[in-house]
């Protein structure tokens, strides 16, 4: 198997100052222009194509004729350092008309997407390509290695060669526009001039206490159940999980963008006096500038389930942490119009209960990752972080990972406490056992694997629970004979996982098992 690449991100010791999640950032192209100088003489003599005009163009760069506005459709996203692409698309609004030679013809390509495929990446192509999305003839020039390339968490800048794709050719030749084969003909140069969006939250939990005692109260509504939650904050009795569906963006300083909060899990209501039951959830958290009125900053939250709507809106944050670091946010929740009216149309309550208070909610996401690309045989990639568990943050601790890709991978993690730990901070300290007492470890980590839709794959223990050790016999990552420092307490699962999103929940022995802990998270070619 070769799974193309791993998207991590990855919780570290910033747990230590009470913000349960952090990780590295990536950045999201979301505006700017591309530059565009085609060899408009080369065009018209050896493809028969003669330019006409340019709609929808933008102002160019010195030195380039034409350019075209970058929109955010489907935001570009990369690891800025070292640079590589994450997922997503440069996408572009214009077009450009030619006009066969000879006739009155005309051909139209415009829209362009700037897209990446590591499998482009031969004969000094760097695997960016450039699309038409008009007259839908595909992909149109293959991008060469960039002569310039900048890119960090303010814009990405790429300079870089334009040649006919082997797609390009064919249509030419198939039409008799051109006599002889122009695949990987250089035609001209472009140049990308985007800025970014510099977080994107795309894992983590939201955790909520809503006052049960007014919702039964006031609308009718006792509390029955909860299903399919996370493991909440300290102090919060339900927690749900983040997916990634639709990623919510916000640039820094902290501002929206676009995108949304989106959660699994749902909470049931049974209305009083009756039998009938109301079940809320898979929440979305979207924001809207026109509701932030009064003491309300906008957000909202929306019930998918039973098609509610909206149904509270979020206060001003009490607590708002938003950088390209991490996203961290406490705020009240008030009965929203749509939910204050429906319990009154549906005689649950005999008050407008419209910005009432009627609980809190605390955002704890993931905002940003690493990125790798596995290309050889028998390659390991390896990402560590350090975490704390405390029972002040509710003892757990959660570390996530998306796999990307096509192929299955095989992932190695692994969470060491006390036995790992020691010969690393022994060394730190100063020698044998210079460690103890200079810093609490946990003493017996123990791990469970979710998938997306937060179902268990998995729970290790100690290092015996694991059945799969012989797959890492003799490597860097064996518990008996590796490189790696492990207690017989650590824990390891050794999971083939399809692509997709993935949470690991890192537990002590029990509640009073607290301190640092070590994990590490192992893709592995077979």
């Amino acid at each position: 198997m070769k799974p193309k690449s791993i998207l991590l991100f990855i919780g570290s010791v910033l747990a230590l100052i009470a913000l349960p999640f952090t990780a590295n950032s990536q950045s999201t192209a979301i505006s700017g222009t591309t530059s565009v100088n085609l060899d408009f003489a080369a065009l018209e003599s050896a493809a028969s194509l003669q330019l006409s005009s340019a709609e929808g163009t933008a102002d160019a760069a010195t030195g380039f004729p034409v350019a075209f506005a970058i929109t955010n459709e489907t935001p570009f996203q990369y690891t800025p350092d070292p640079f590589a692409p994450v997922a997503g698309s440069i996408d572009h609004r214009g077009s450009v008309t030619f006009t066969i030679v000879g006739t009155t013809d005309t051909v139209t390509v415009g829209d362009f997407t700037i897209g990446f495929d590591a499998a482009r990446a031969v004969g000094g192509n760097s695997g960016f390509f450039v699309q038409d999305n008009v007259s839908s003839l595909g992909i149109l020039f293959d991008v060469v290695a960039p002569t310039t390339l900048t890119a960090d968490m303010d814009g990405l800048f790429i300079d870089a060669e334009l040649k006919v794709s082997p797609e390009f050719a064919t249509f030419l030749s198939t039409n008799s526009l051109a006599t002889t084969d122009l695949s990987g003909v250089t035609i001209g140069t472009a140049q990308v001039n985007a800025s970014t969006s510099s977080i994107m939250i795309i894992q983590g939990r939201t955790s909520v206490n809503l006052n049960f005692d007014a919702l039964e109260t006031n609308a009718s509504l006792a509390f029955s159940s909860v299903n399919n939650t996370t493991a909440p904050a300290g102090g919060f009795p339900a927690g749900f999980a983040i997916t990634s569906e639709t990623p919510f963006m916000f640039n820094f300083p902290f501002a929206p963008v676009g995108g949304s909060i989106n959660h699994t899990g749902s909470v049931t209501f049974n209305i009083t006096g009756t039998e009938t039951l109301v079940e809320v959830g898979n929440f979305v958290i979207g924001y809207d500038m026109a509701r932030a009125t009064g003491d309300n900053s906008g957000f909202f939250v929306e019930d998918t389930i039973s098609s509610l709507g909206i149904l509270f809106d979020v206060a001003a944050p009490t607590t708002l942490e938003a950088n390209p670091d991490q996203f961290f946010a406490a705020a009240a929740l008030n009965v929203s119009p749509e939910f204050a009216t429906y319990l009154s149309t549906n005689a649950l309550a005999t008050a407008d209960l419209t910005g009432v208070e009627i609980g809190s909610a605390q955002i704890d996401g993931l905002s940003g990752g690493l990125f790798a690309m596995a290309e050889t045989e028998n390659e390991v990639i390896n990402f560590s972080s350090r975490g704390f568990l405390s029972n002040a943050l509710g003892s757990e601790f959660n570390l996530g990972f998306v796999i990307t890709g096509s192929d299955p991978a095989t992932v190695v993690i692994r969470v060491g406490g006390e036995g790992t730990l020691r010969s690393i901070y022994d060394e730190a300290f100063g020698g044998e056992g210079a460690s103890v007492g200079a810093v609490d470890m946990v003493q017996d980590p123990r791990m469970e694997l979710f998938d997306s839709n937060q179902v268990s794959l998995a729970v290790r223990d100690n290092l015996a629970d694991e059945p799969m050790l012989s797959l890492i016999s003799g490597t860097s990552l064996d518990p008996v004979s590796g490189s790696l420092p492990n207690g017989p307490n650590d824990s390891i699962l050794i999971i083939t996982l399809n692509p997709g999103t993935y949470t690991v929940q890192v537990l002590g022995a029990d509640e009073d098992d607290n301190g640092v802990f070590i994990s590490g998270i192992d893709i592995v070619e077979m």
